[in-house]
């Protein structure tokens, strides 16, 4: 098997029941009736815990539940082509480099890297690469797999720089996704009202552009009013997100741009969330991560023949997979979405670059493999099948449909 299937997924992919569950997915998503022989067998081989009564009761499920709630129009299995790895490449190439070990050894243990070490992915931002460090290397910054975010800051300009070794400028790219998320971590410690401050001290003039572009202006602004109700201890509601947004923007006078469009958003939509799992916020998070800050930085990229930052945007959102089961799986399924996001902005730029668009196939095959992979552990569990069933549904399926199936 290729790299597409962490540990995880090999475990599950070693029960033997693991092609007649991957059988029943395909089946399901194409919302097959389940009268003909085959696949009659295949709900009762694959449920056969359930006893006598097990296929009749999944039948009952999908023509009642499923297929109404989530697959309502006909539909095509999305299938898996693993044969373009660039990316997974150039992390293995790192993760067998004494450098980059030497590097992440340090980090993870909190200790201050070797500057010769820095040097070698780095060059000459080495000196602002250990400053950025030193700054990030404290407990609460770490991410929810339980490792420090600057591991993952450090695996990604790693991979950038390993994927463009040949190229006189990978030393500045390396650099600039190193920095990727510094701004969108370090501008709600210091405040919103140093933002401009933060930027000209912390992120040197030769990438500025690449990491404002990356940074997610977004979500700063949402999180920093997520976090104040959360003090409060308040679950807010559409008009409470709207005031909110109000009042920052009387607080604040730079880039309002940003919360200026979340309003308008709010108003534009009173059912906001009213028949959604997602809080009023994370709904509004979604909505503008799909439908402004990724188009934004793709058309700023394709404008400035910057092609790149869109490539370096898919390391980040690749590498985000790893913690595997140590990450729960509401945020497990959102980085899918969100791979699946930048993956249908990166498909309509229809780019004639070819590593370019084989990076975006590597991004799209992985979403597919880790949406199908979900439910399949799922369909796999030998108590409470039943419960497990419905969960997924409502869980997975909901929320990586267009992930699973191409409509007809």
């Amino acid at each position: 098997m290729t790299y597409l299937y962490s540990s995880r997924v090999e475990k599950v992919r070693r029960d033997p029941k693991y092609s007649v569950a991957e059988y029943f997915l395909e089946l399901m998503l194409e919302k097959d009736s389940f009268e003909s022989v085959n696949s009659q067998n295949v709900l009762k081989e694959l449920f056969s815990q359930l006893g006598i009564a097990g296929p009749d009761t999944i039948k009952k499920a999908l023509s009642e539940y499923v297929y109404p709630r989530y697959l309502s129009e006909q539909g095509i299995a999305r299938q898996i082509d693993d044969s373009i790895q660039d990316i997974f490449v150039a992390r293995q190439d790192i993760q067998q480099n004494p450098k980059f070990l030497h590097v992440q050894n340090d980090i993870l243990a909190s200790k201050l890297p070797k500057m010769e070490d820095l040097g070698y992915f780095f060059g000459q931002f080495s000196n602002n690469a250990l400053e950025t460090i030193k700054r990030f290397q404290t407990p609460e910054f770490m991410r929810v797999c339980g490792i420090p975010m600057l591991a993952h800051w450090m695996r990604v300009g790693g991979t950038v720089k390993s994927i463009n070794d040949f190229e006189p400028d990978n030393a500045r790219r390396a650099f600039a996704a190193f920095k990727h998320d510094d701004v969108e971590t370090g501008v709600p410690i210091v405040g919103l009202e140093n933002y401009l401050m933060y930027v000209s001290e912390y992120i040197p003039e030769a990438i500025s552009k690449e990491v404002i572009l990356l940074t997610n202006h977004y979500d700063i602004y949402l999180n920093y009013i997520k976090d104040d109700f959360k003090a409060k201890n308040l679950d807010p509601t559409r008009k409470m997100v709207i005031n909110a947004l109000t009042k920052l923007k009387k607080n604040h006078k730079h880039r309002l741009g940003y919360v200026d469009k979340m309003i308008v958003y709010l108003r534009a939509y009173p059912d906001i969330a009213s028949e959604s799992r997602i809080n009023v916020i994370d709904q509004v998070k979604k909505y503008f991560y799909e439908k402004e800050y990724l188009p934004e930085l793709a058309k700023y990229a394709t404008n400035n023949n910057q092609l790149f930052i869109v490539e370096d945007k898919m390391v980040d959102l690749l590498d985000n997979d790893n913690g595997g089961k140590k990450i729960p799986l509401g945020k497990y399924v959102n980085n899918i979405s969100k791979q699946w996001s930048m993956v249908e902005v990166a498909e309509a730029l229809n780019s004639d670059y070819y590593l370019f668009n084989r990076k975006v196939a590597e991004l799209k095959n992985n979403a597919i493999v880790k949406a199908r992979h979900l439910i399949i552990e799922d369909l796999l569990e030998k108590d409470m099948t039943l419960d497990f069933f419905y969960s997924t549904t409502a869980q997975i399926l909901s929320r990586l449909k267009p992930v699973l199936i191409v409509p007809r």
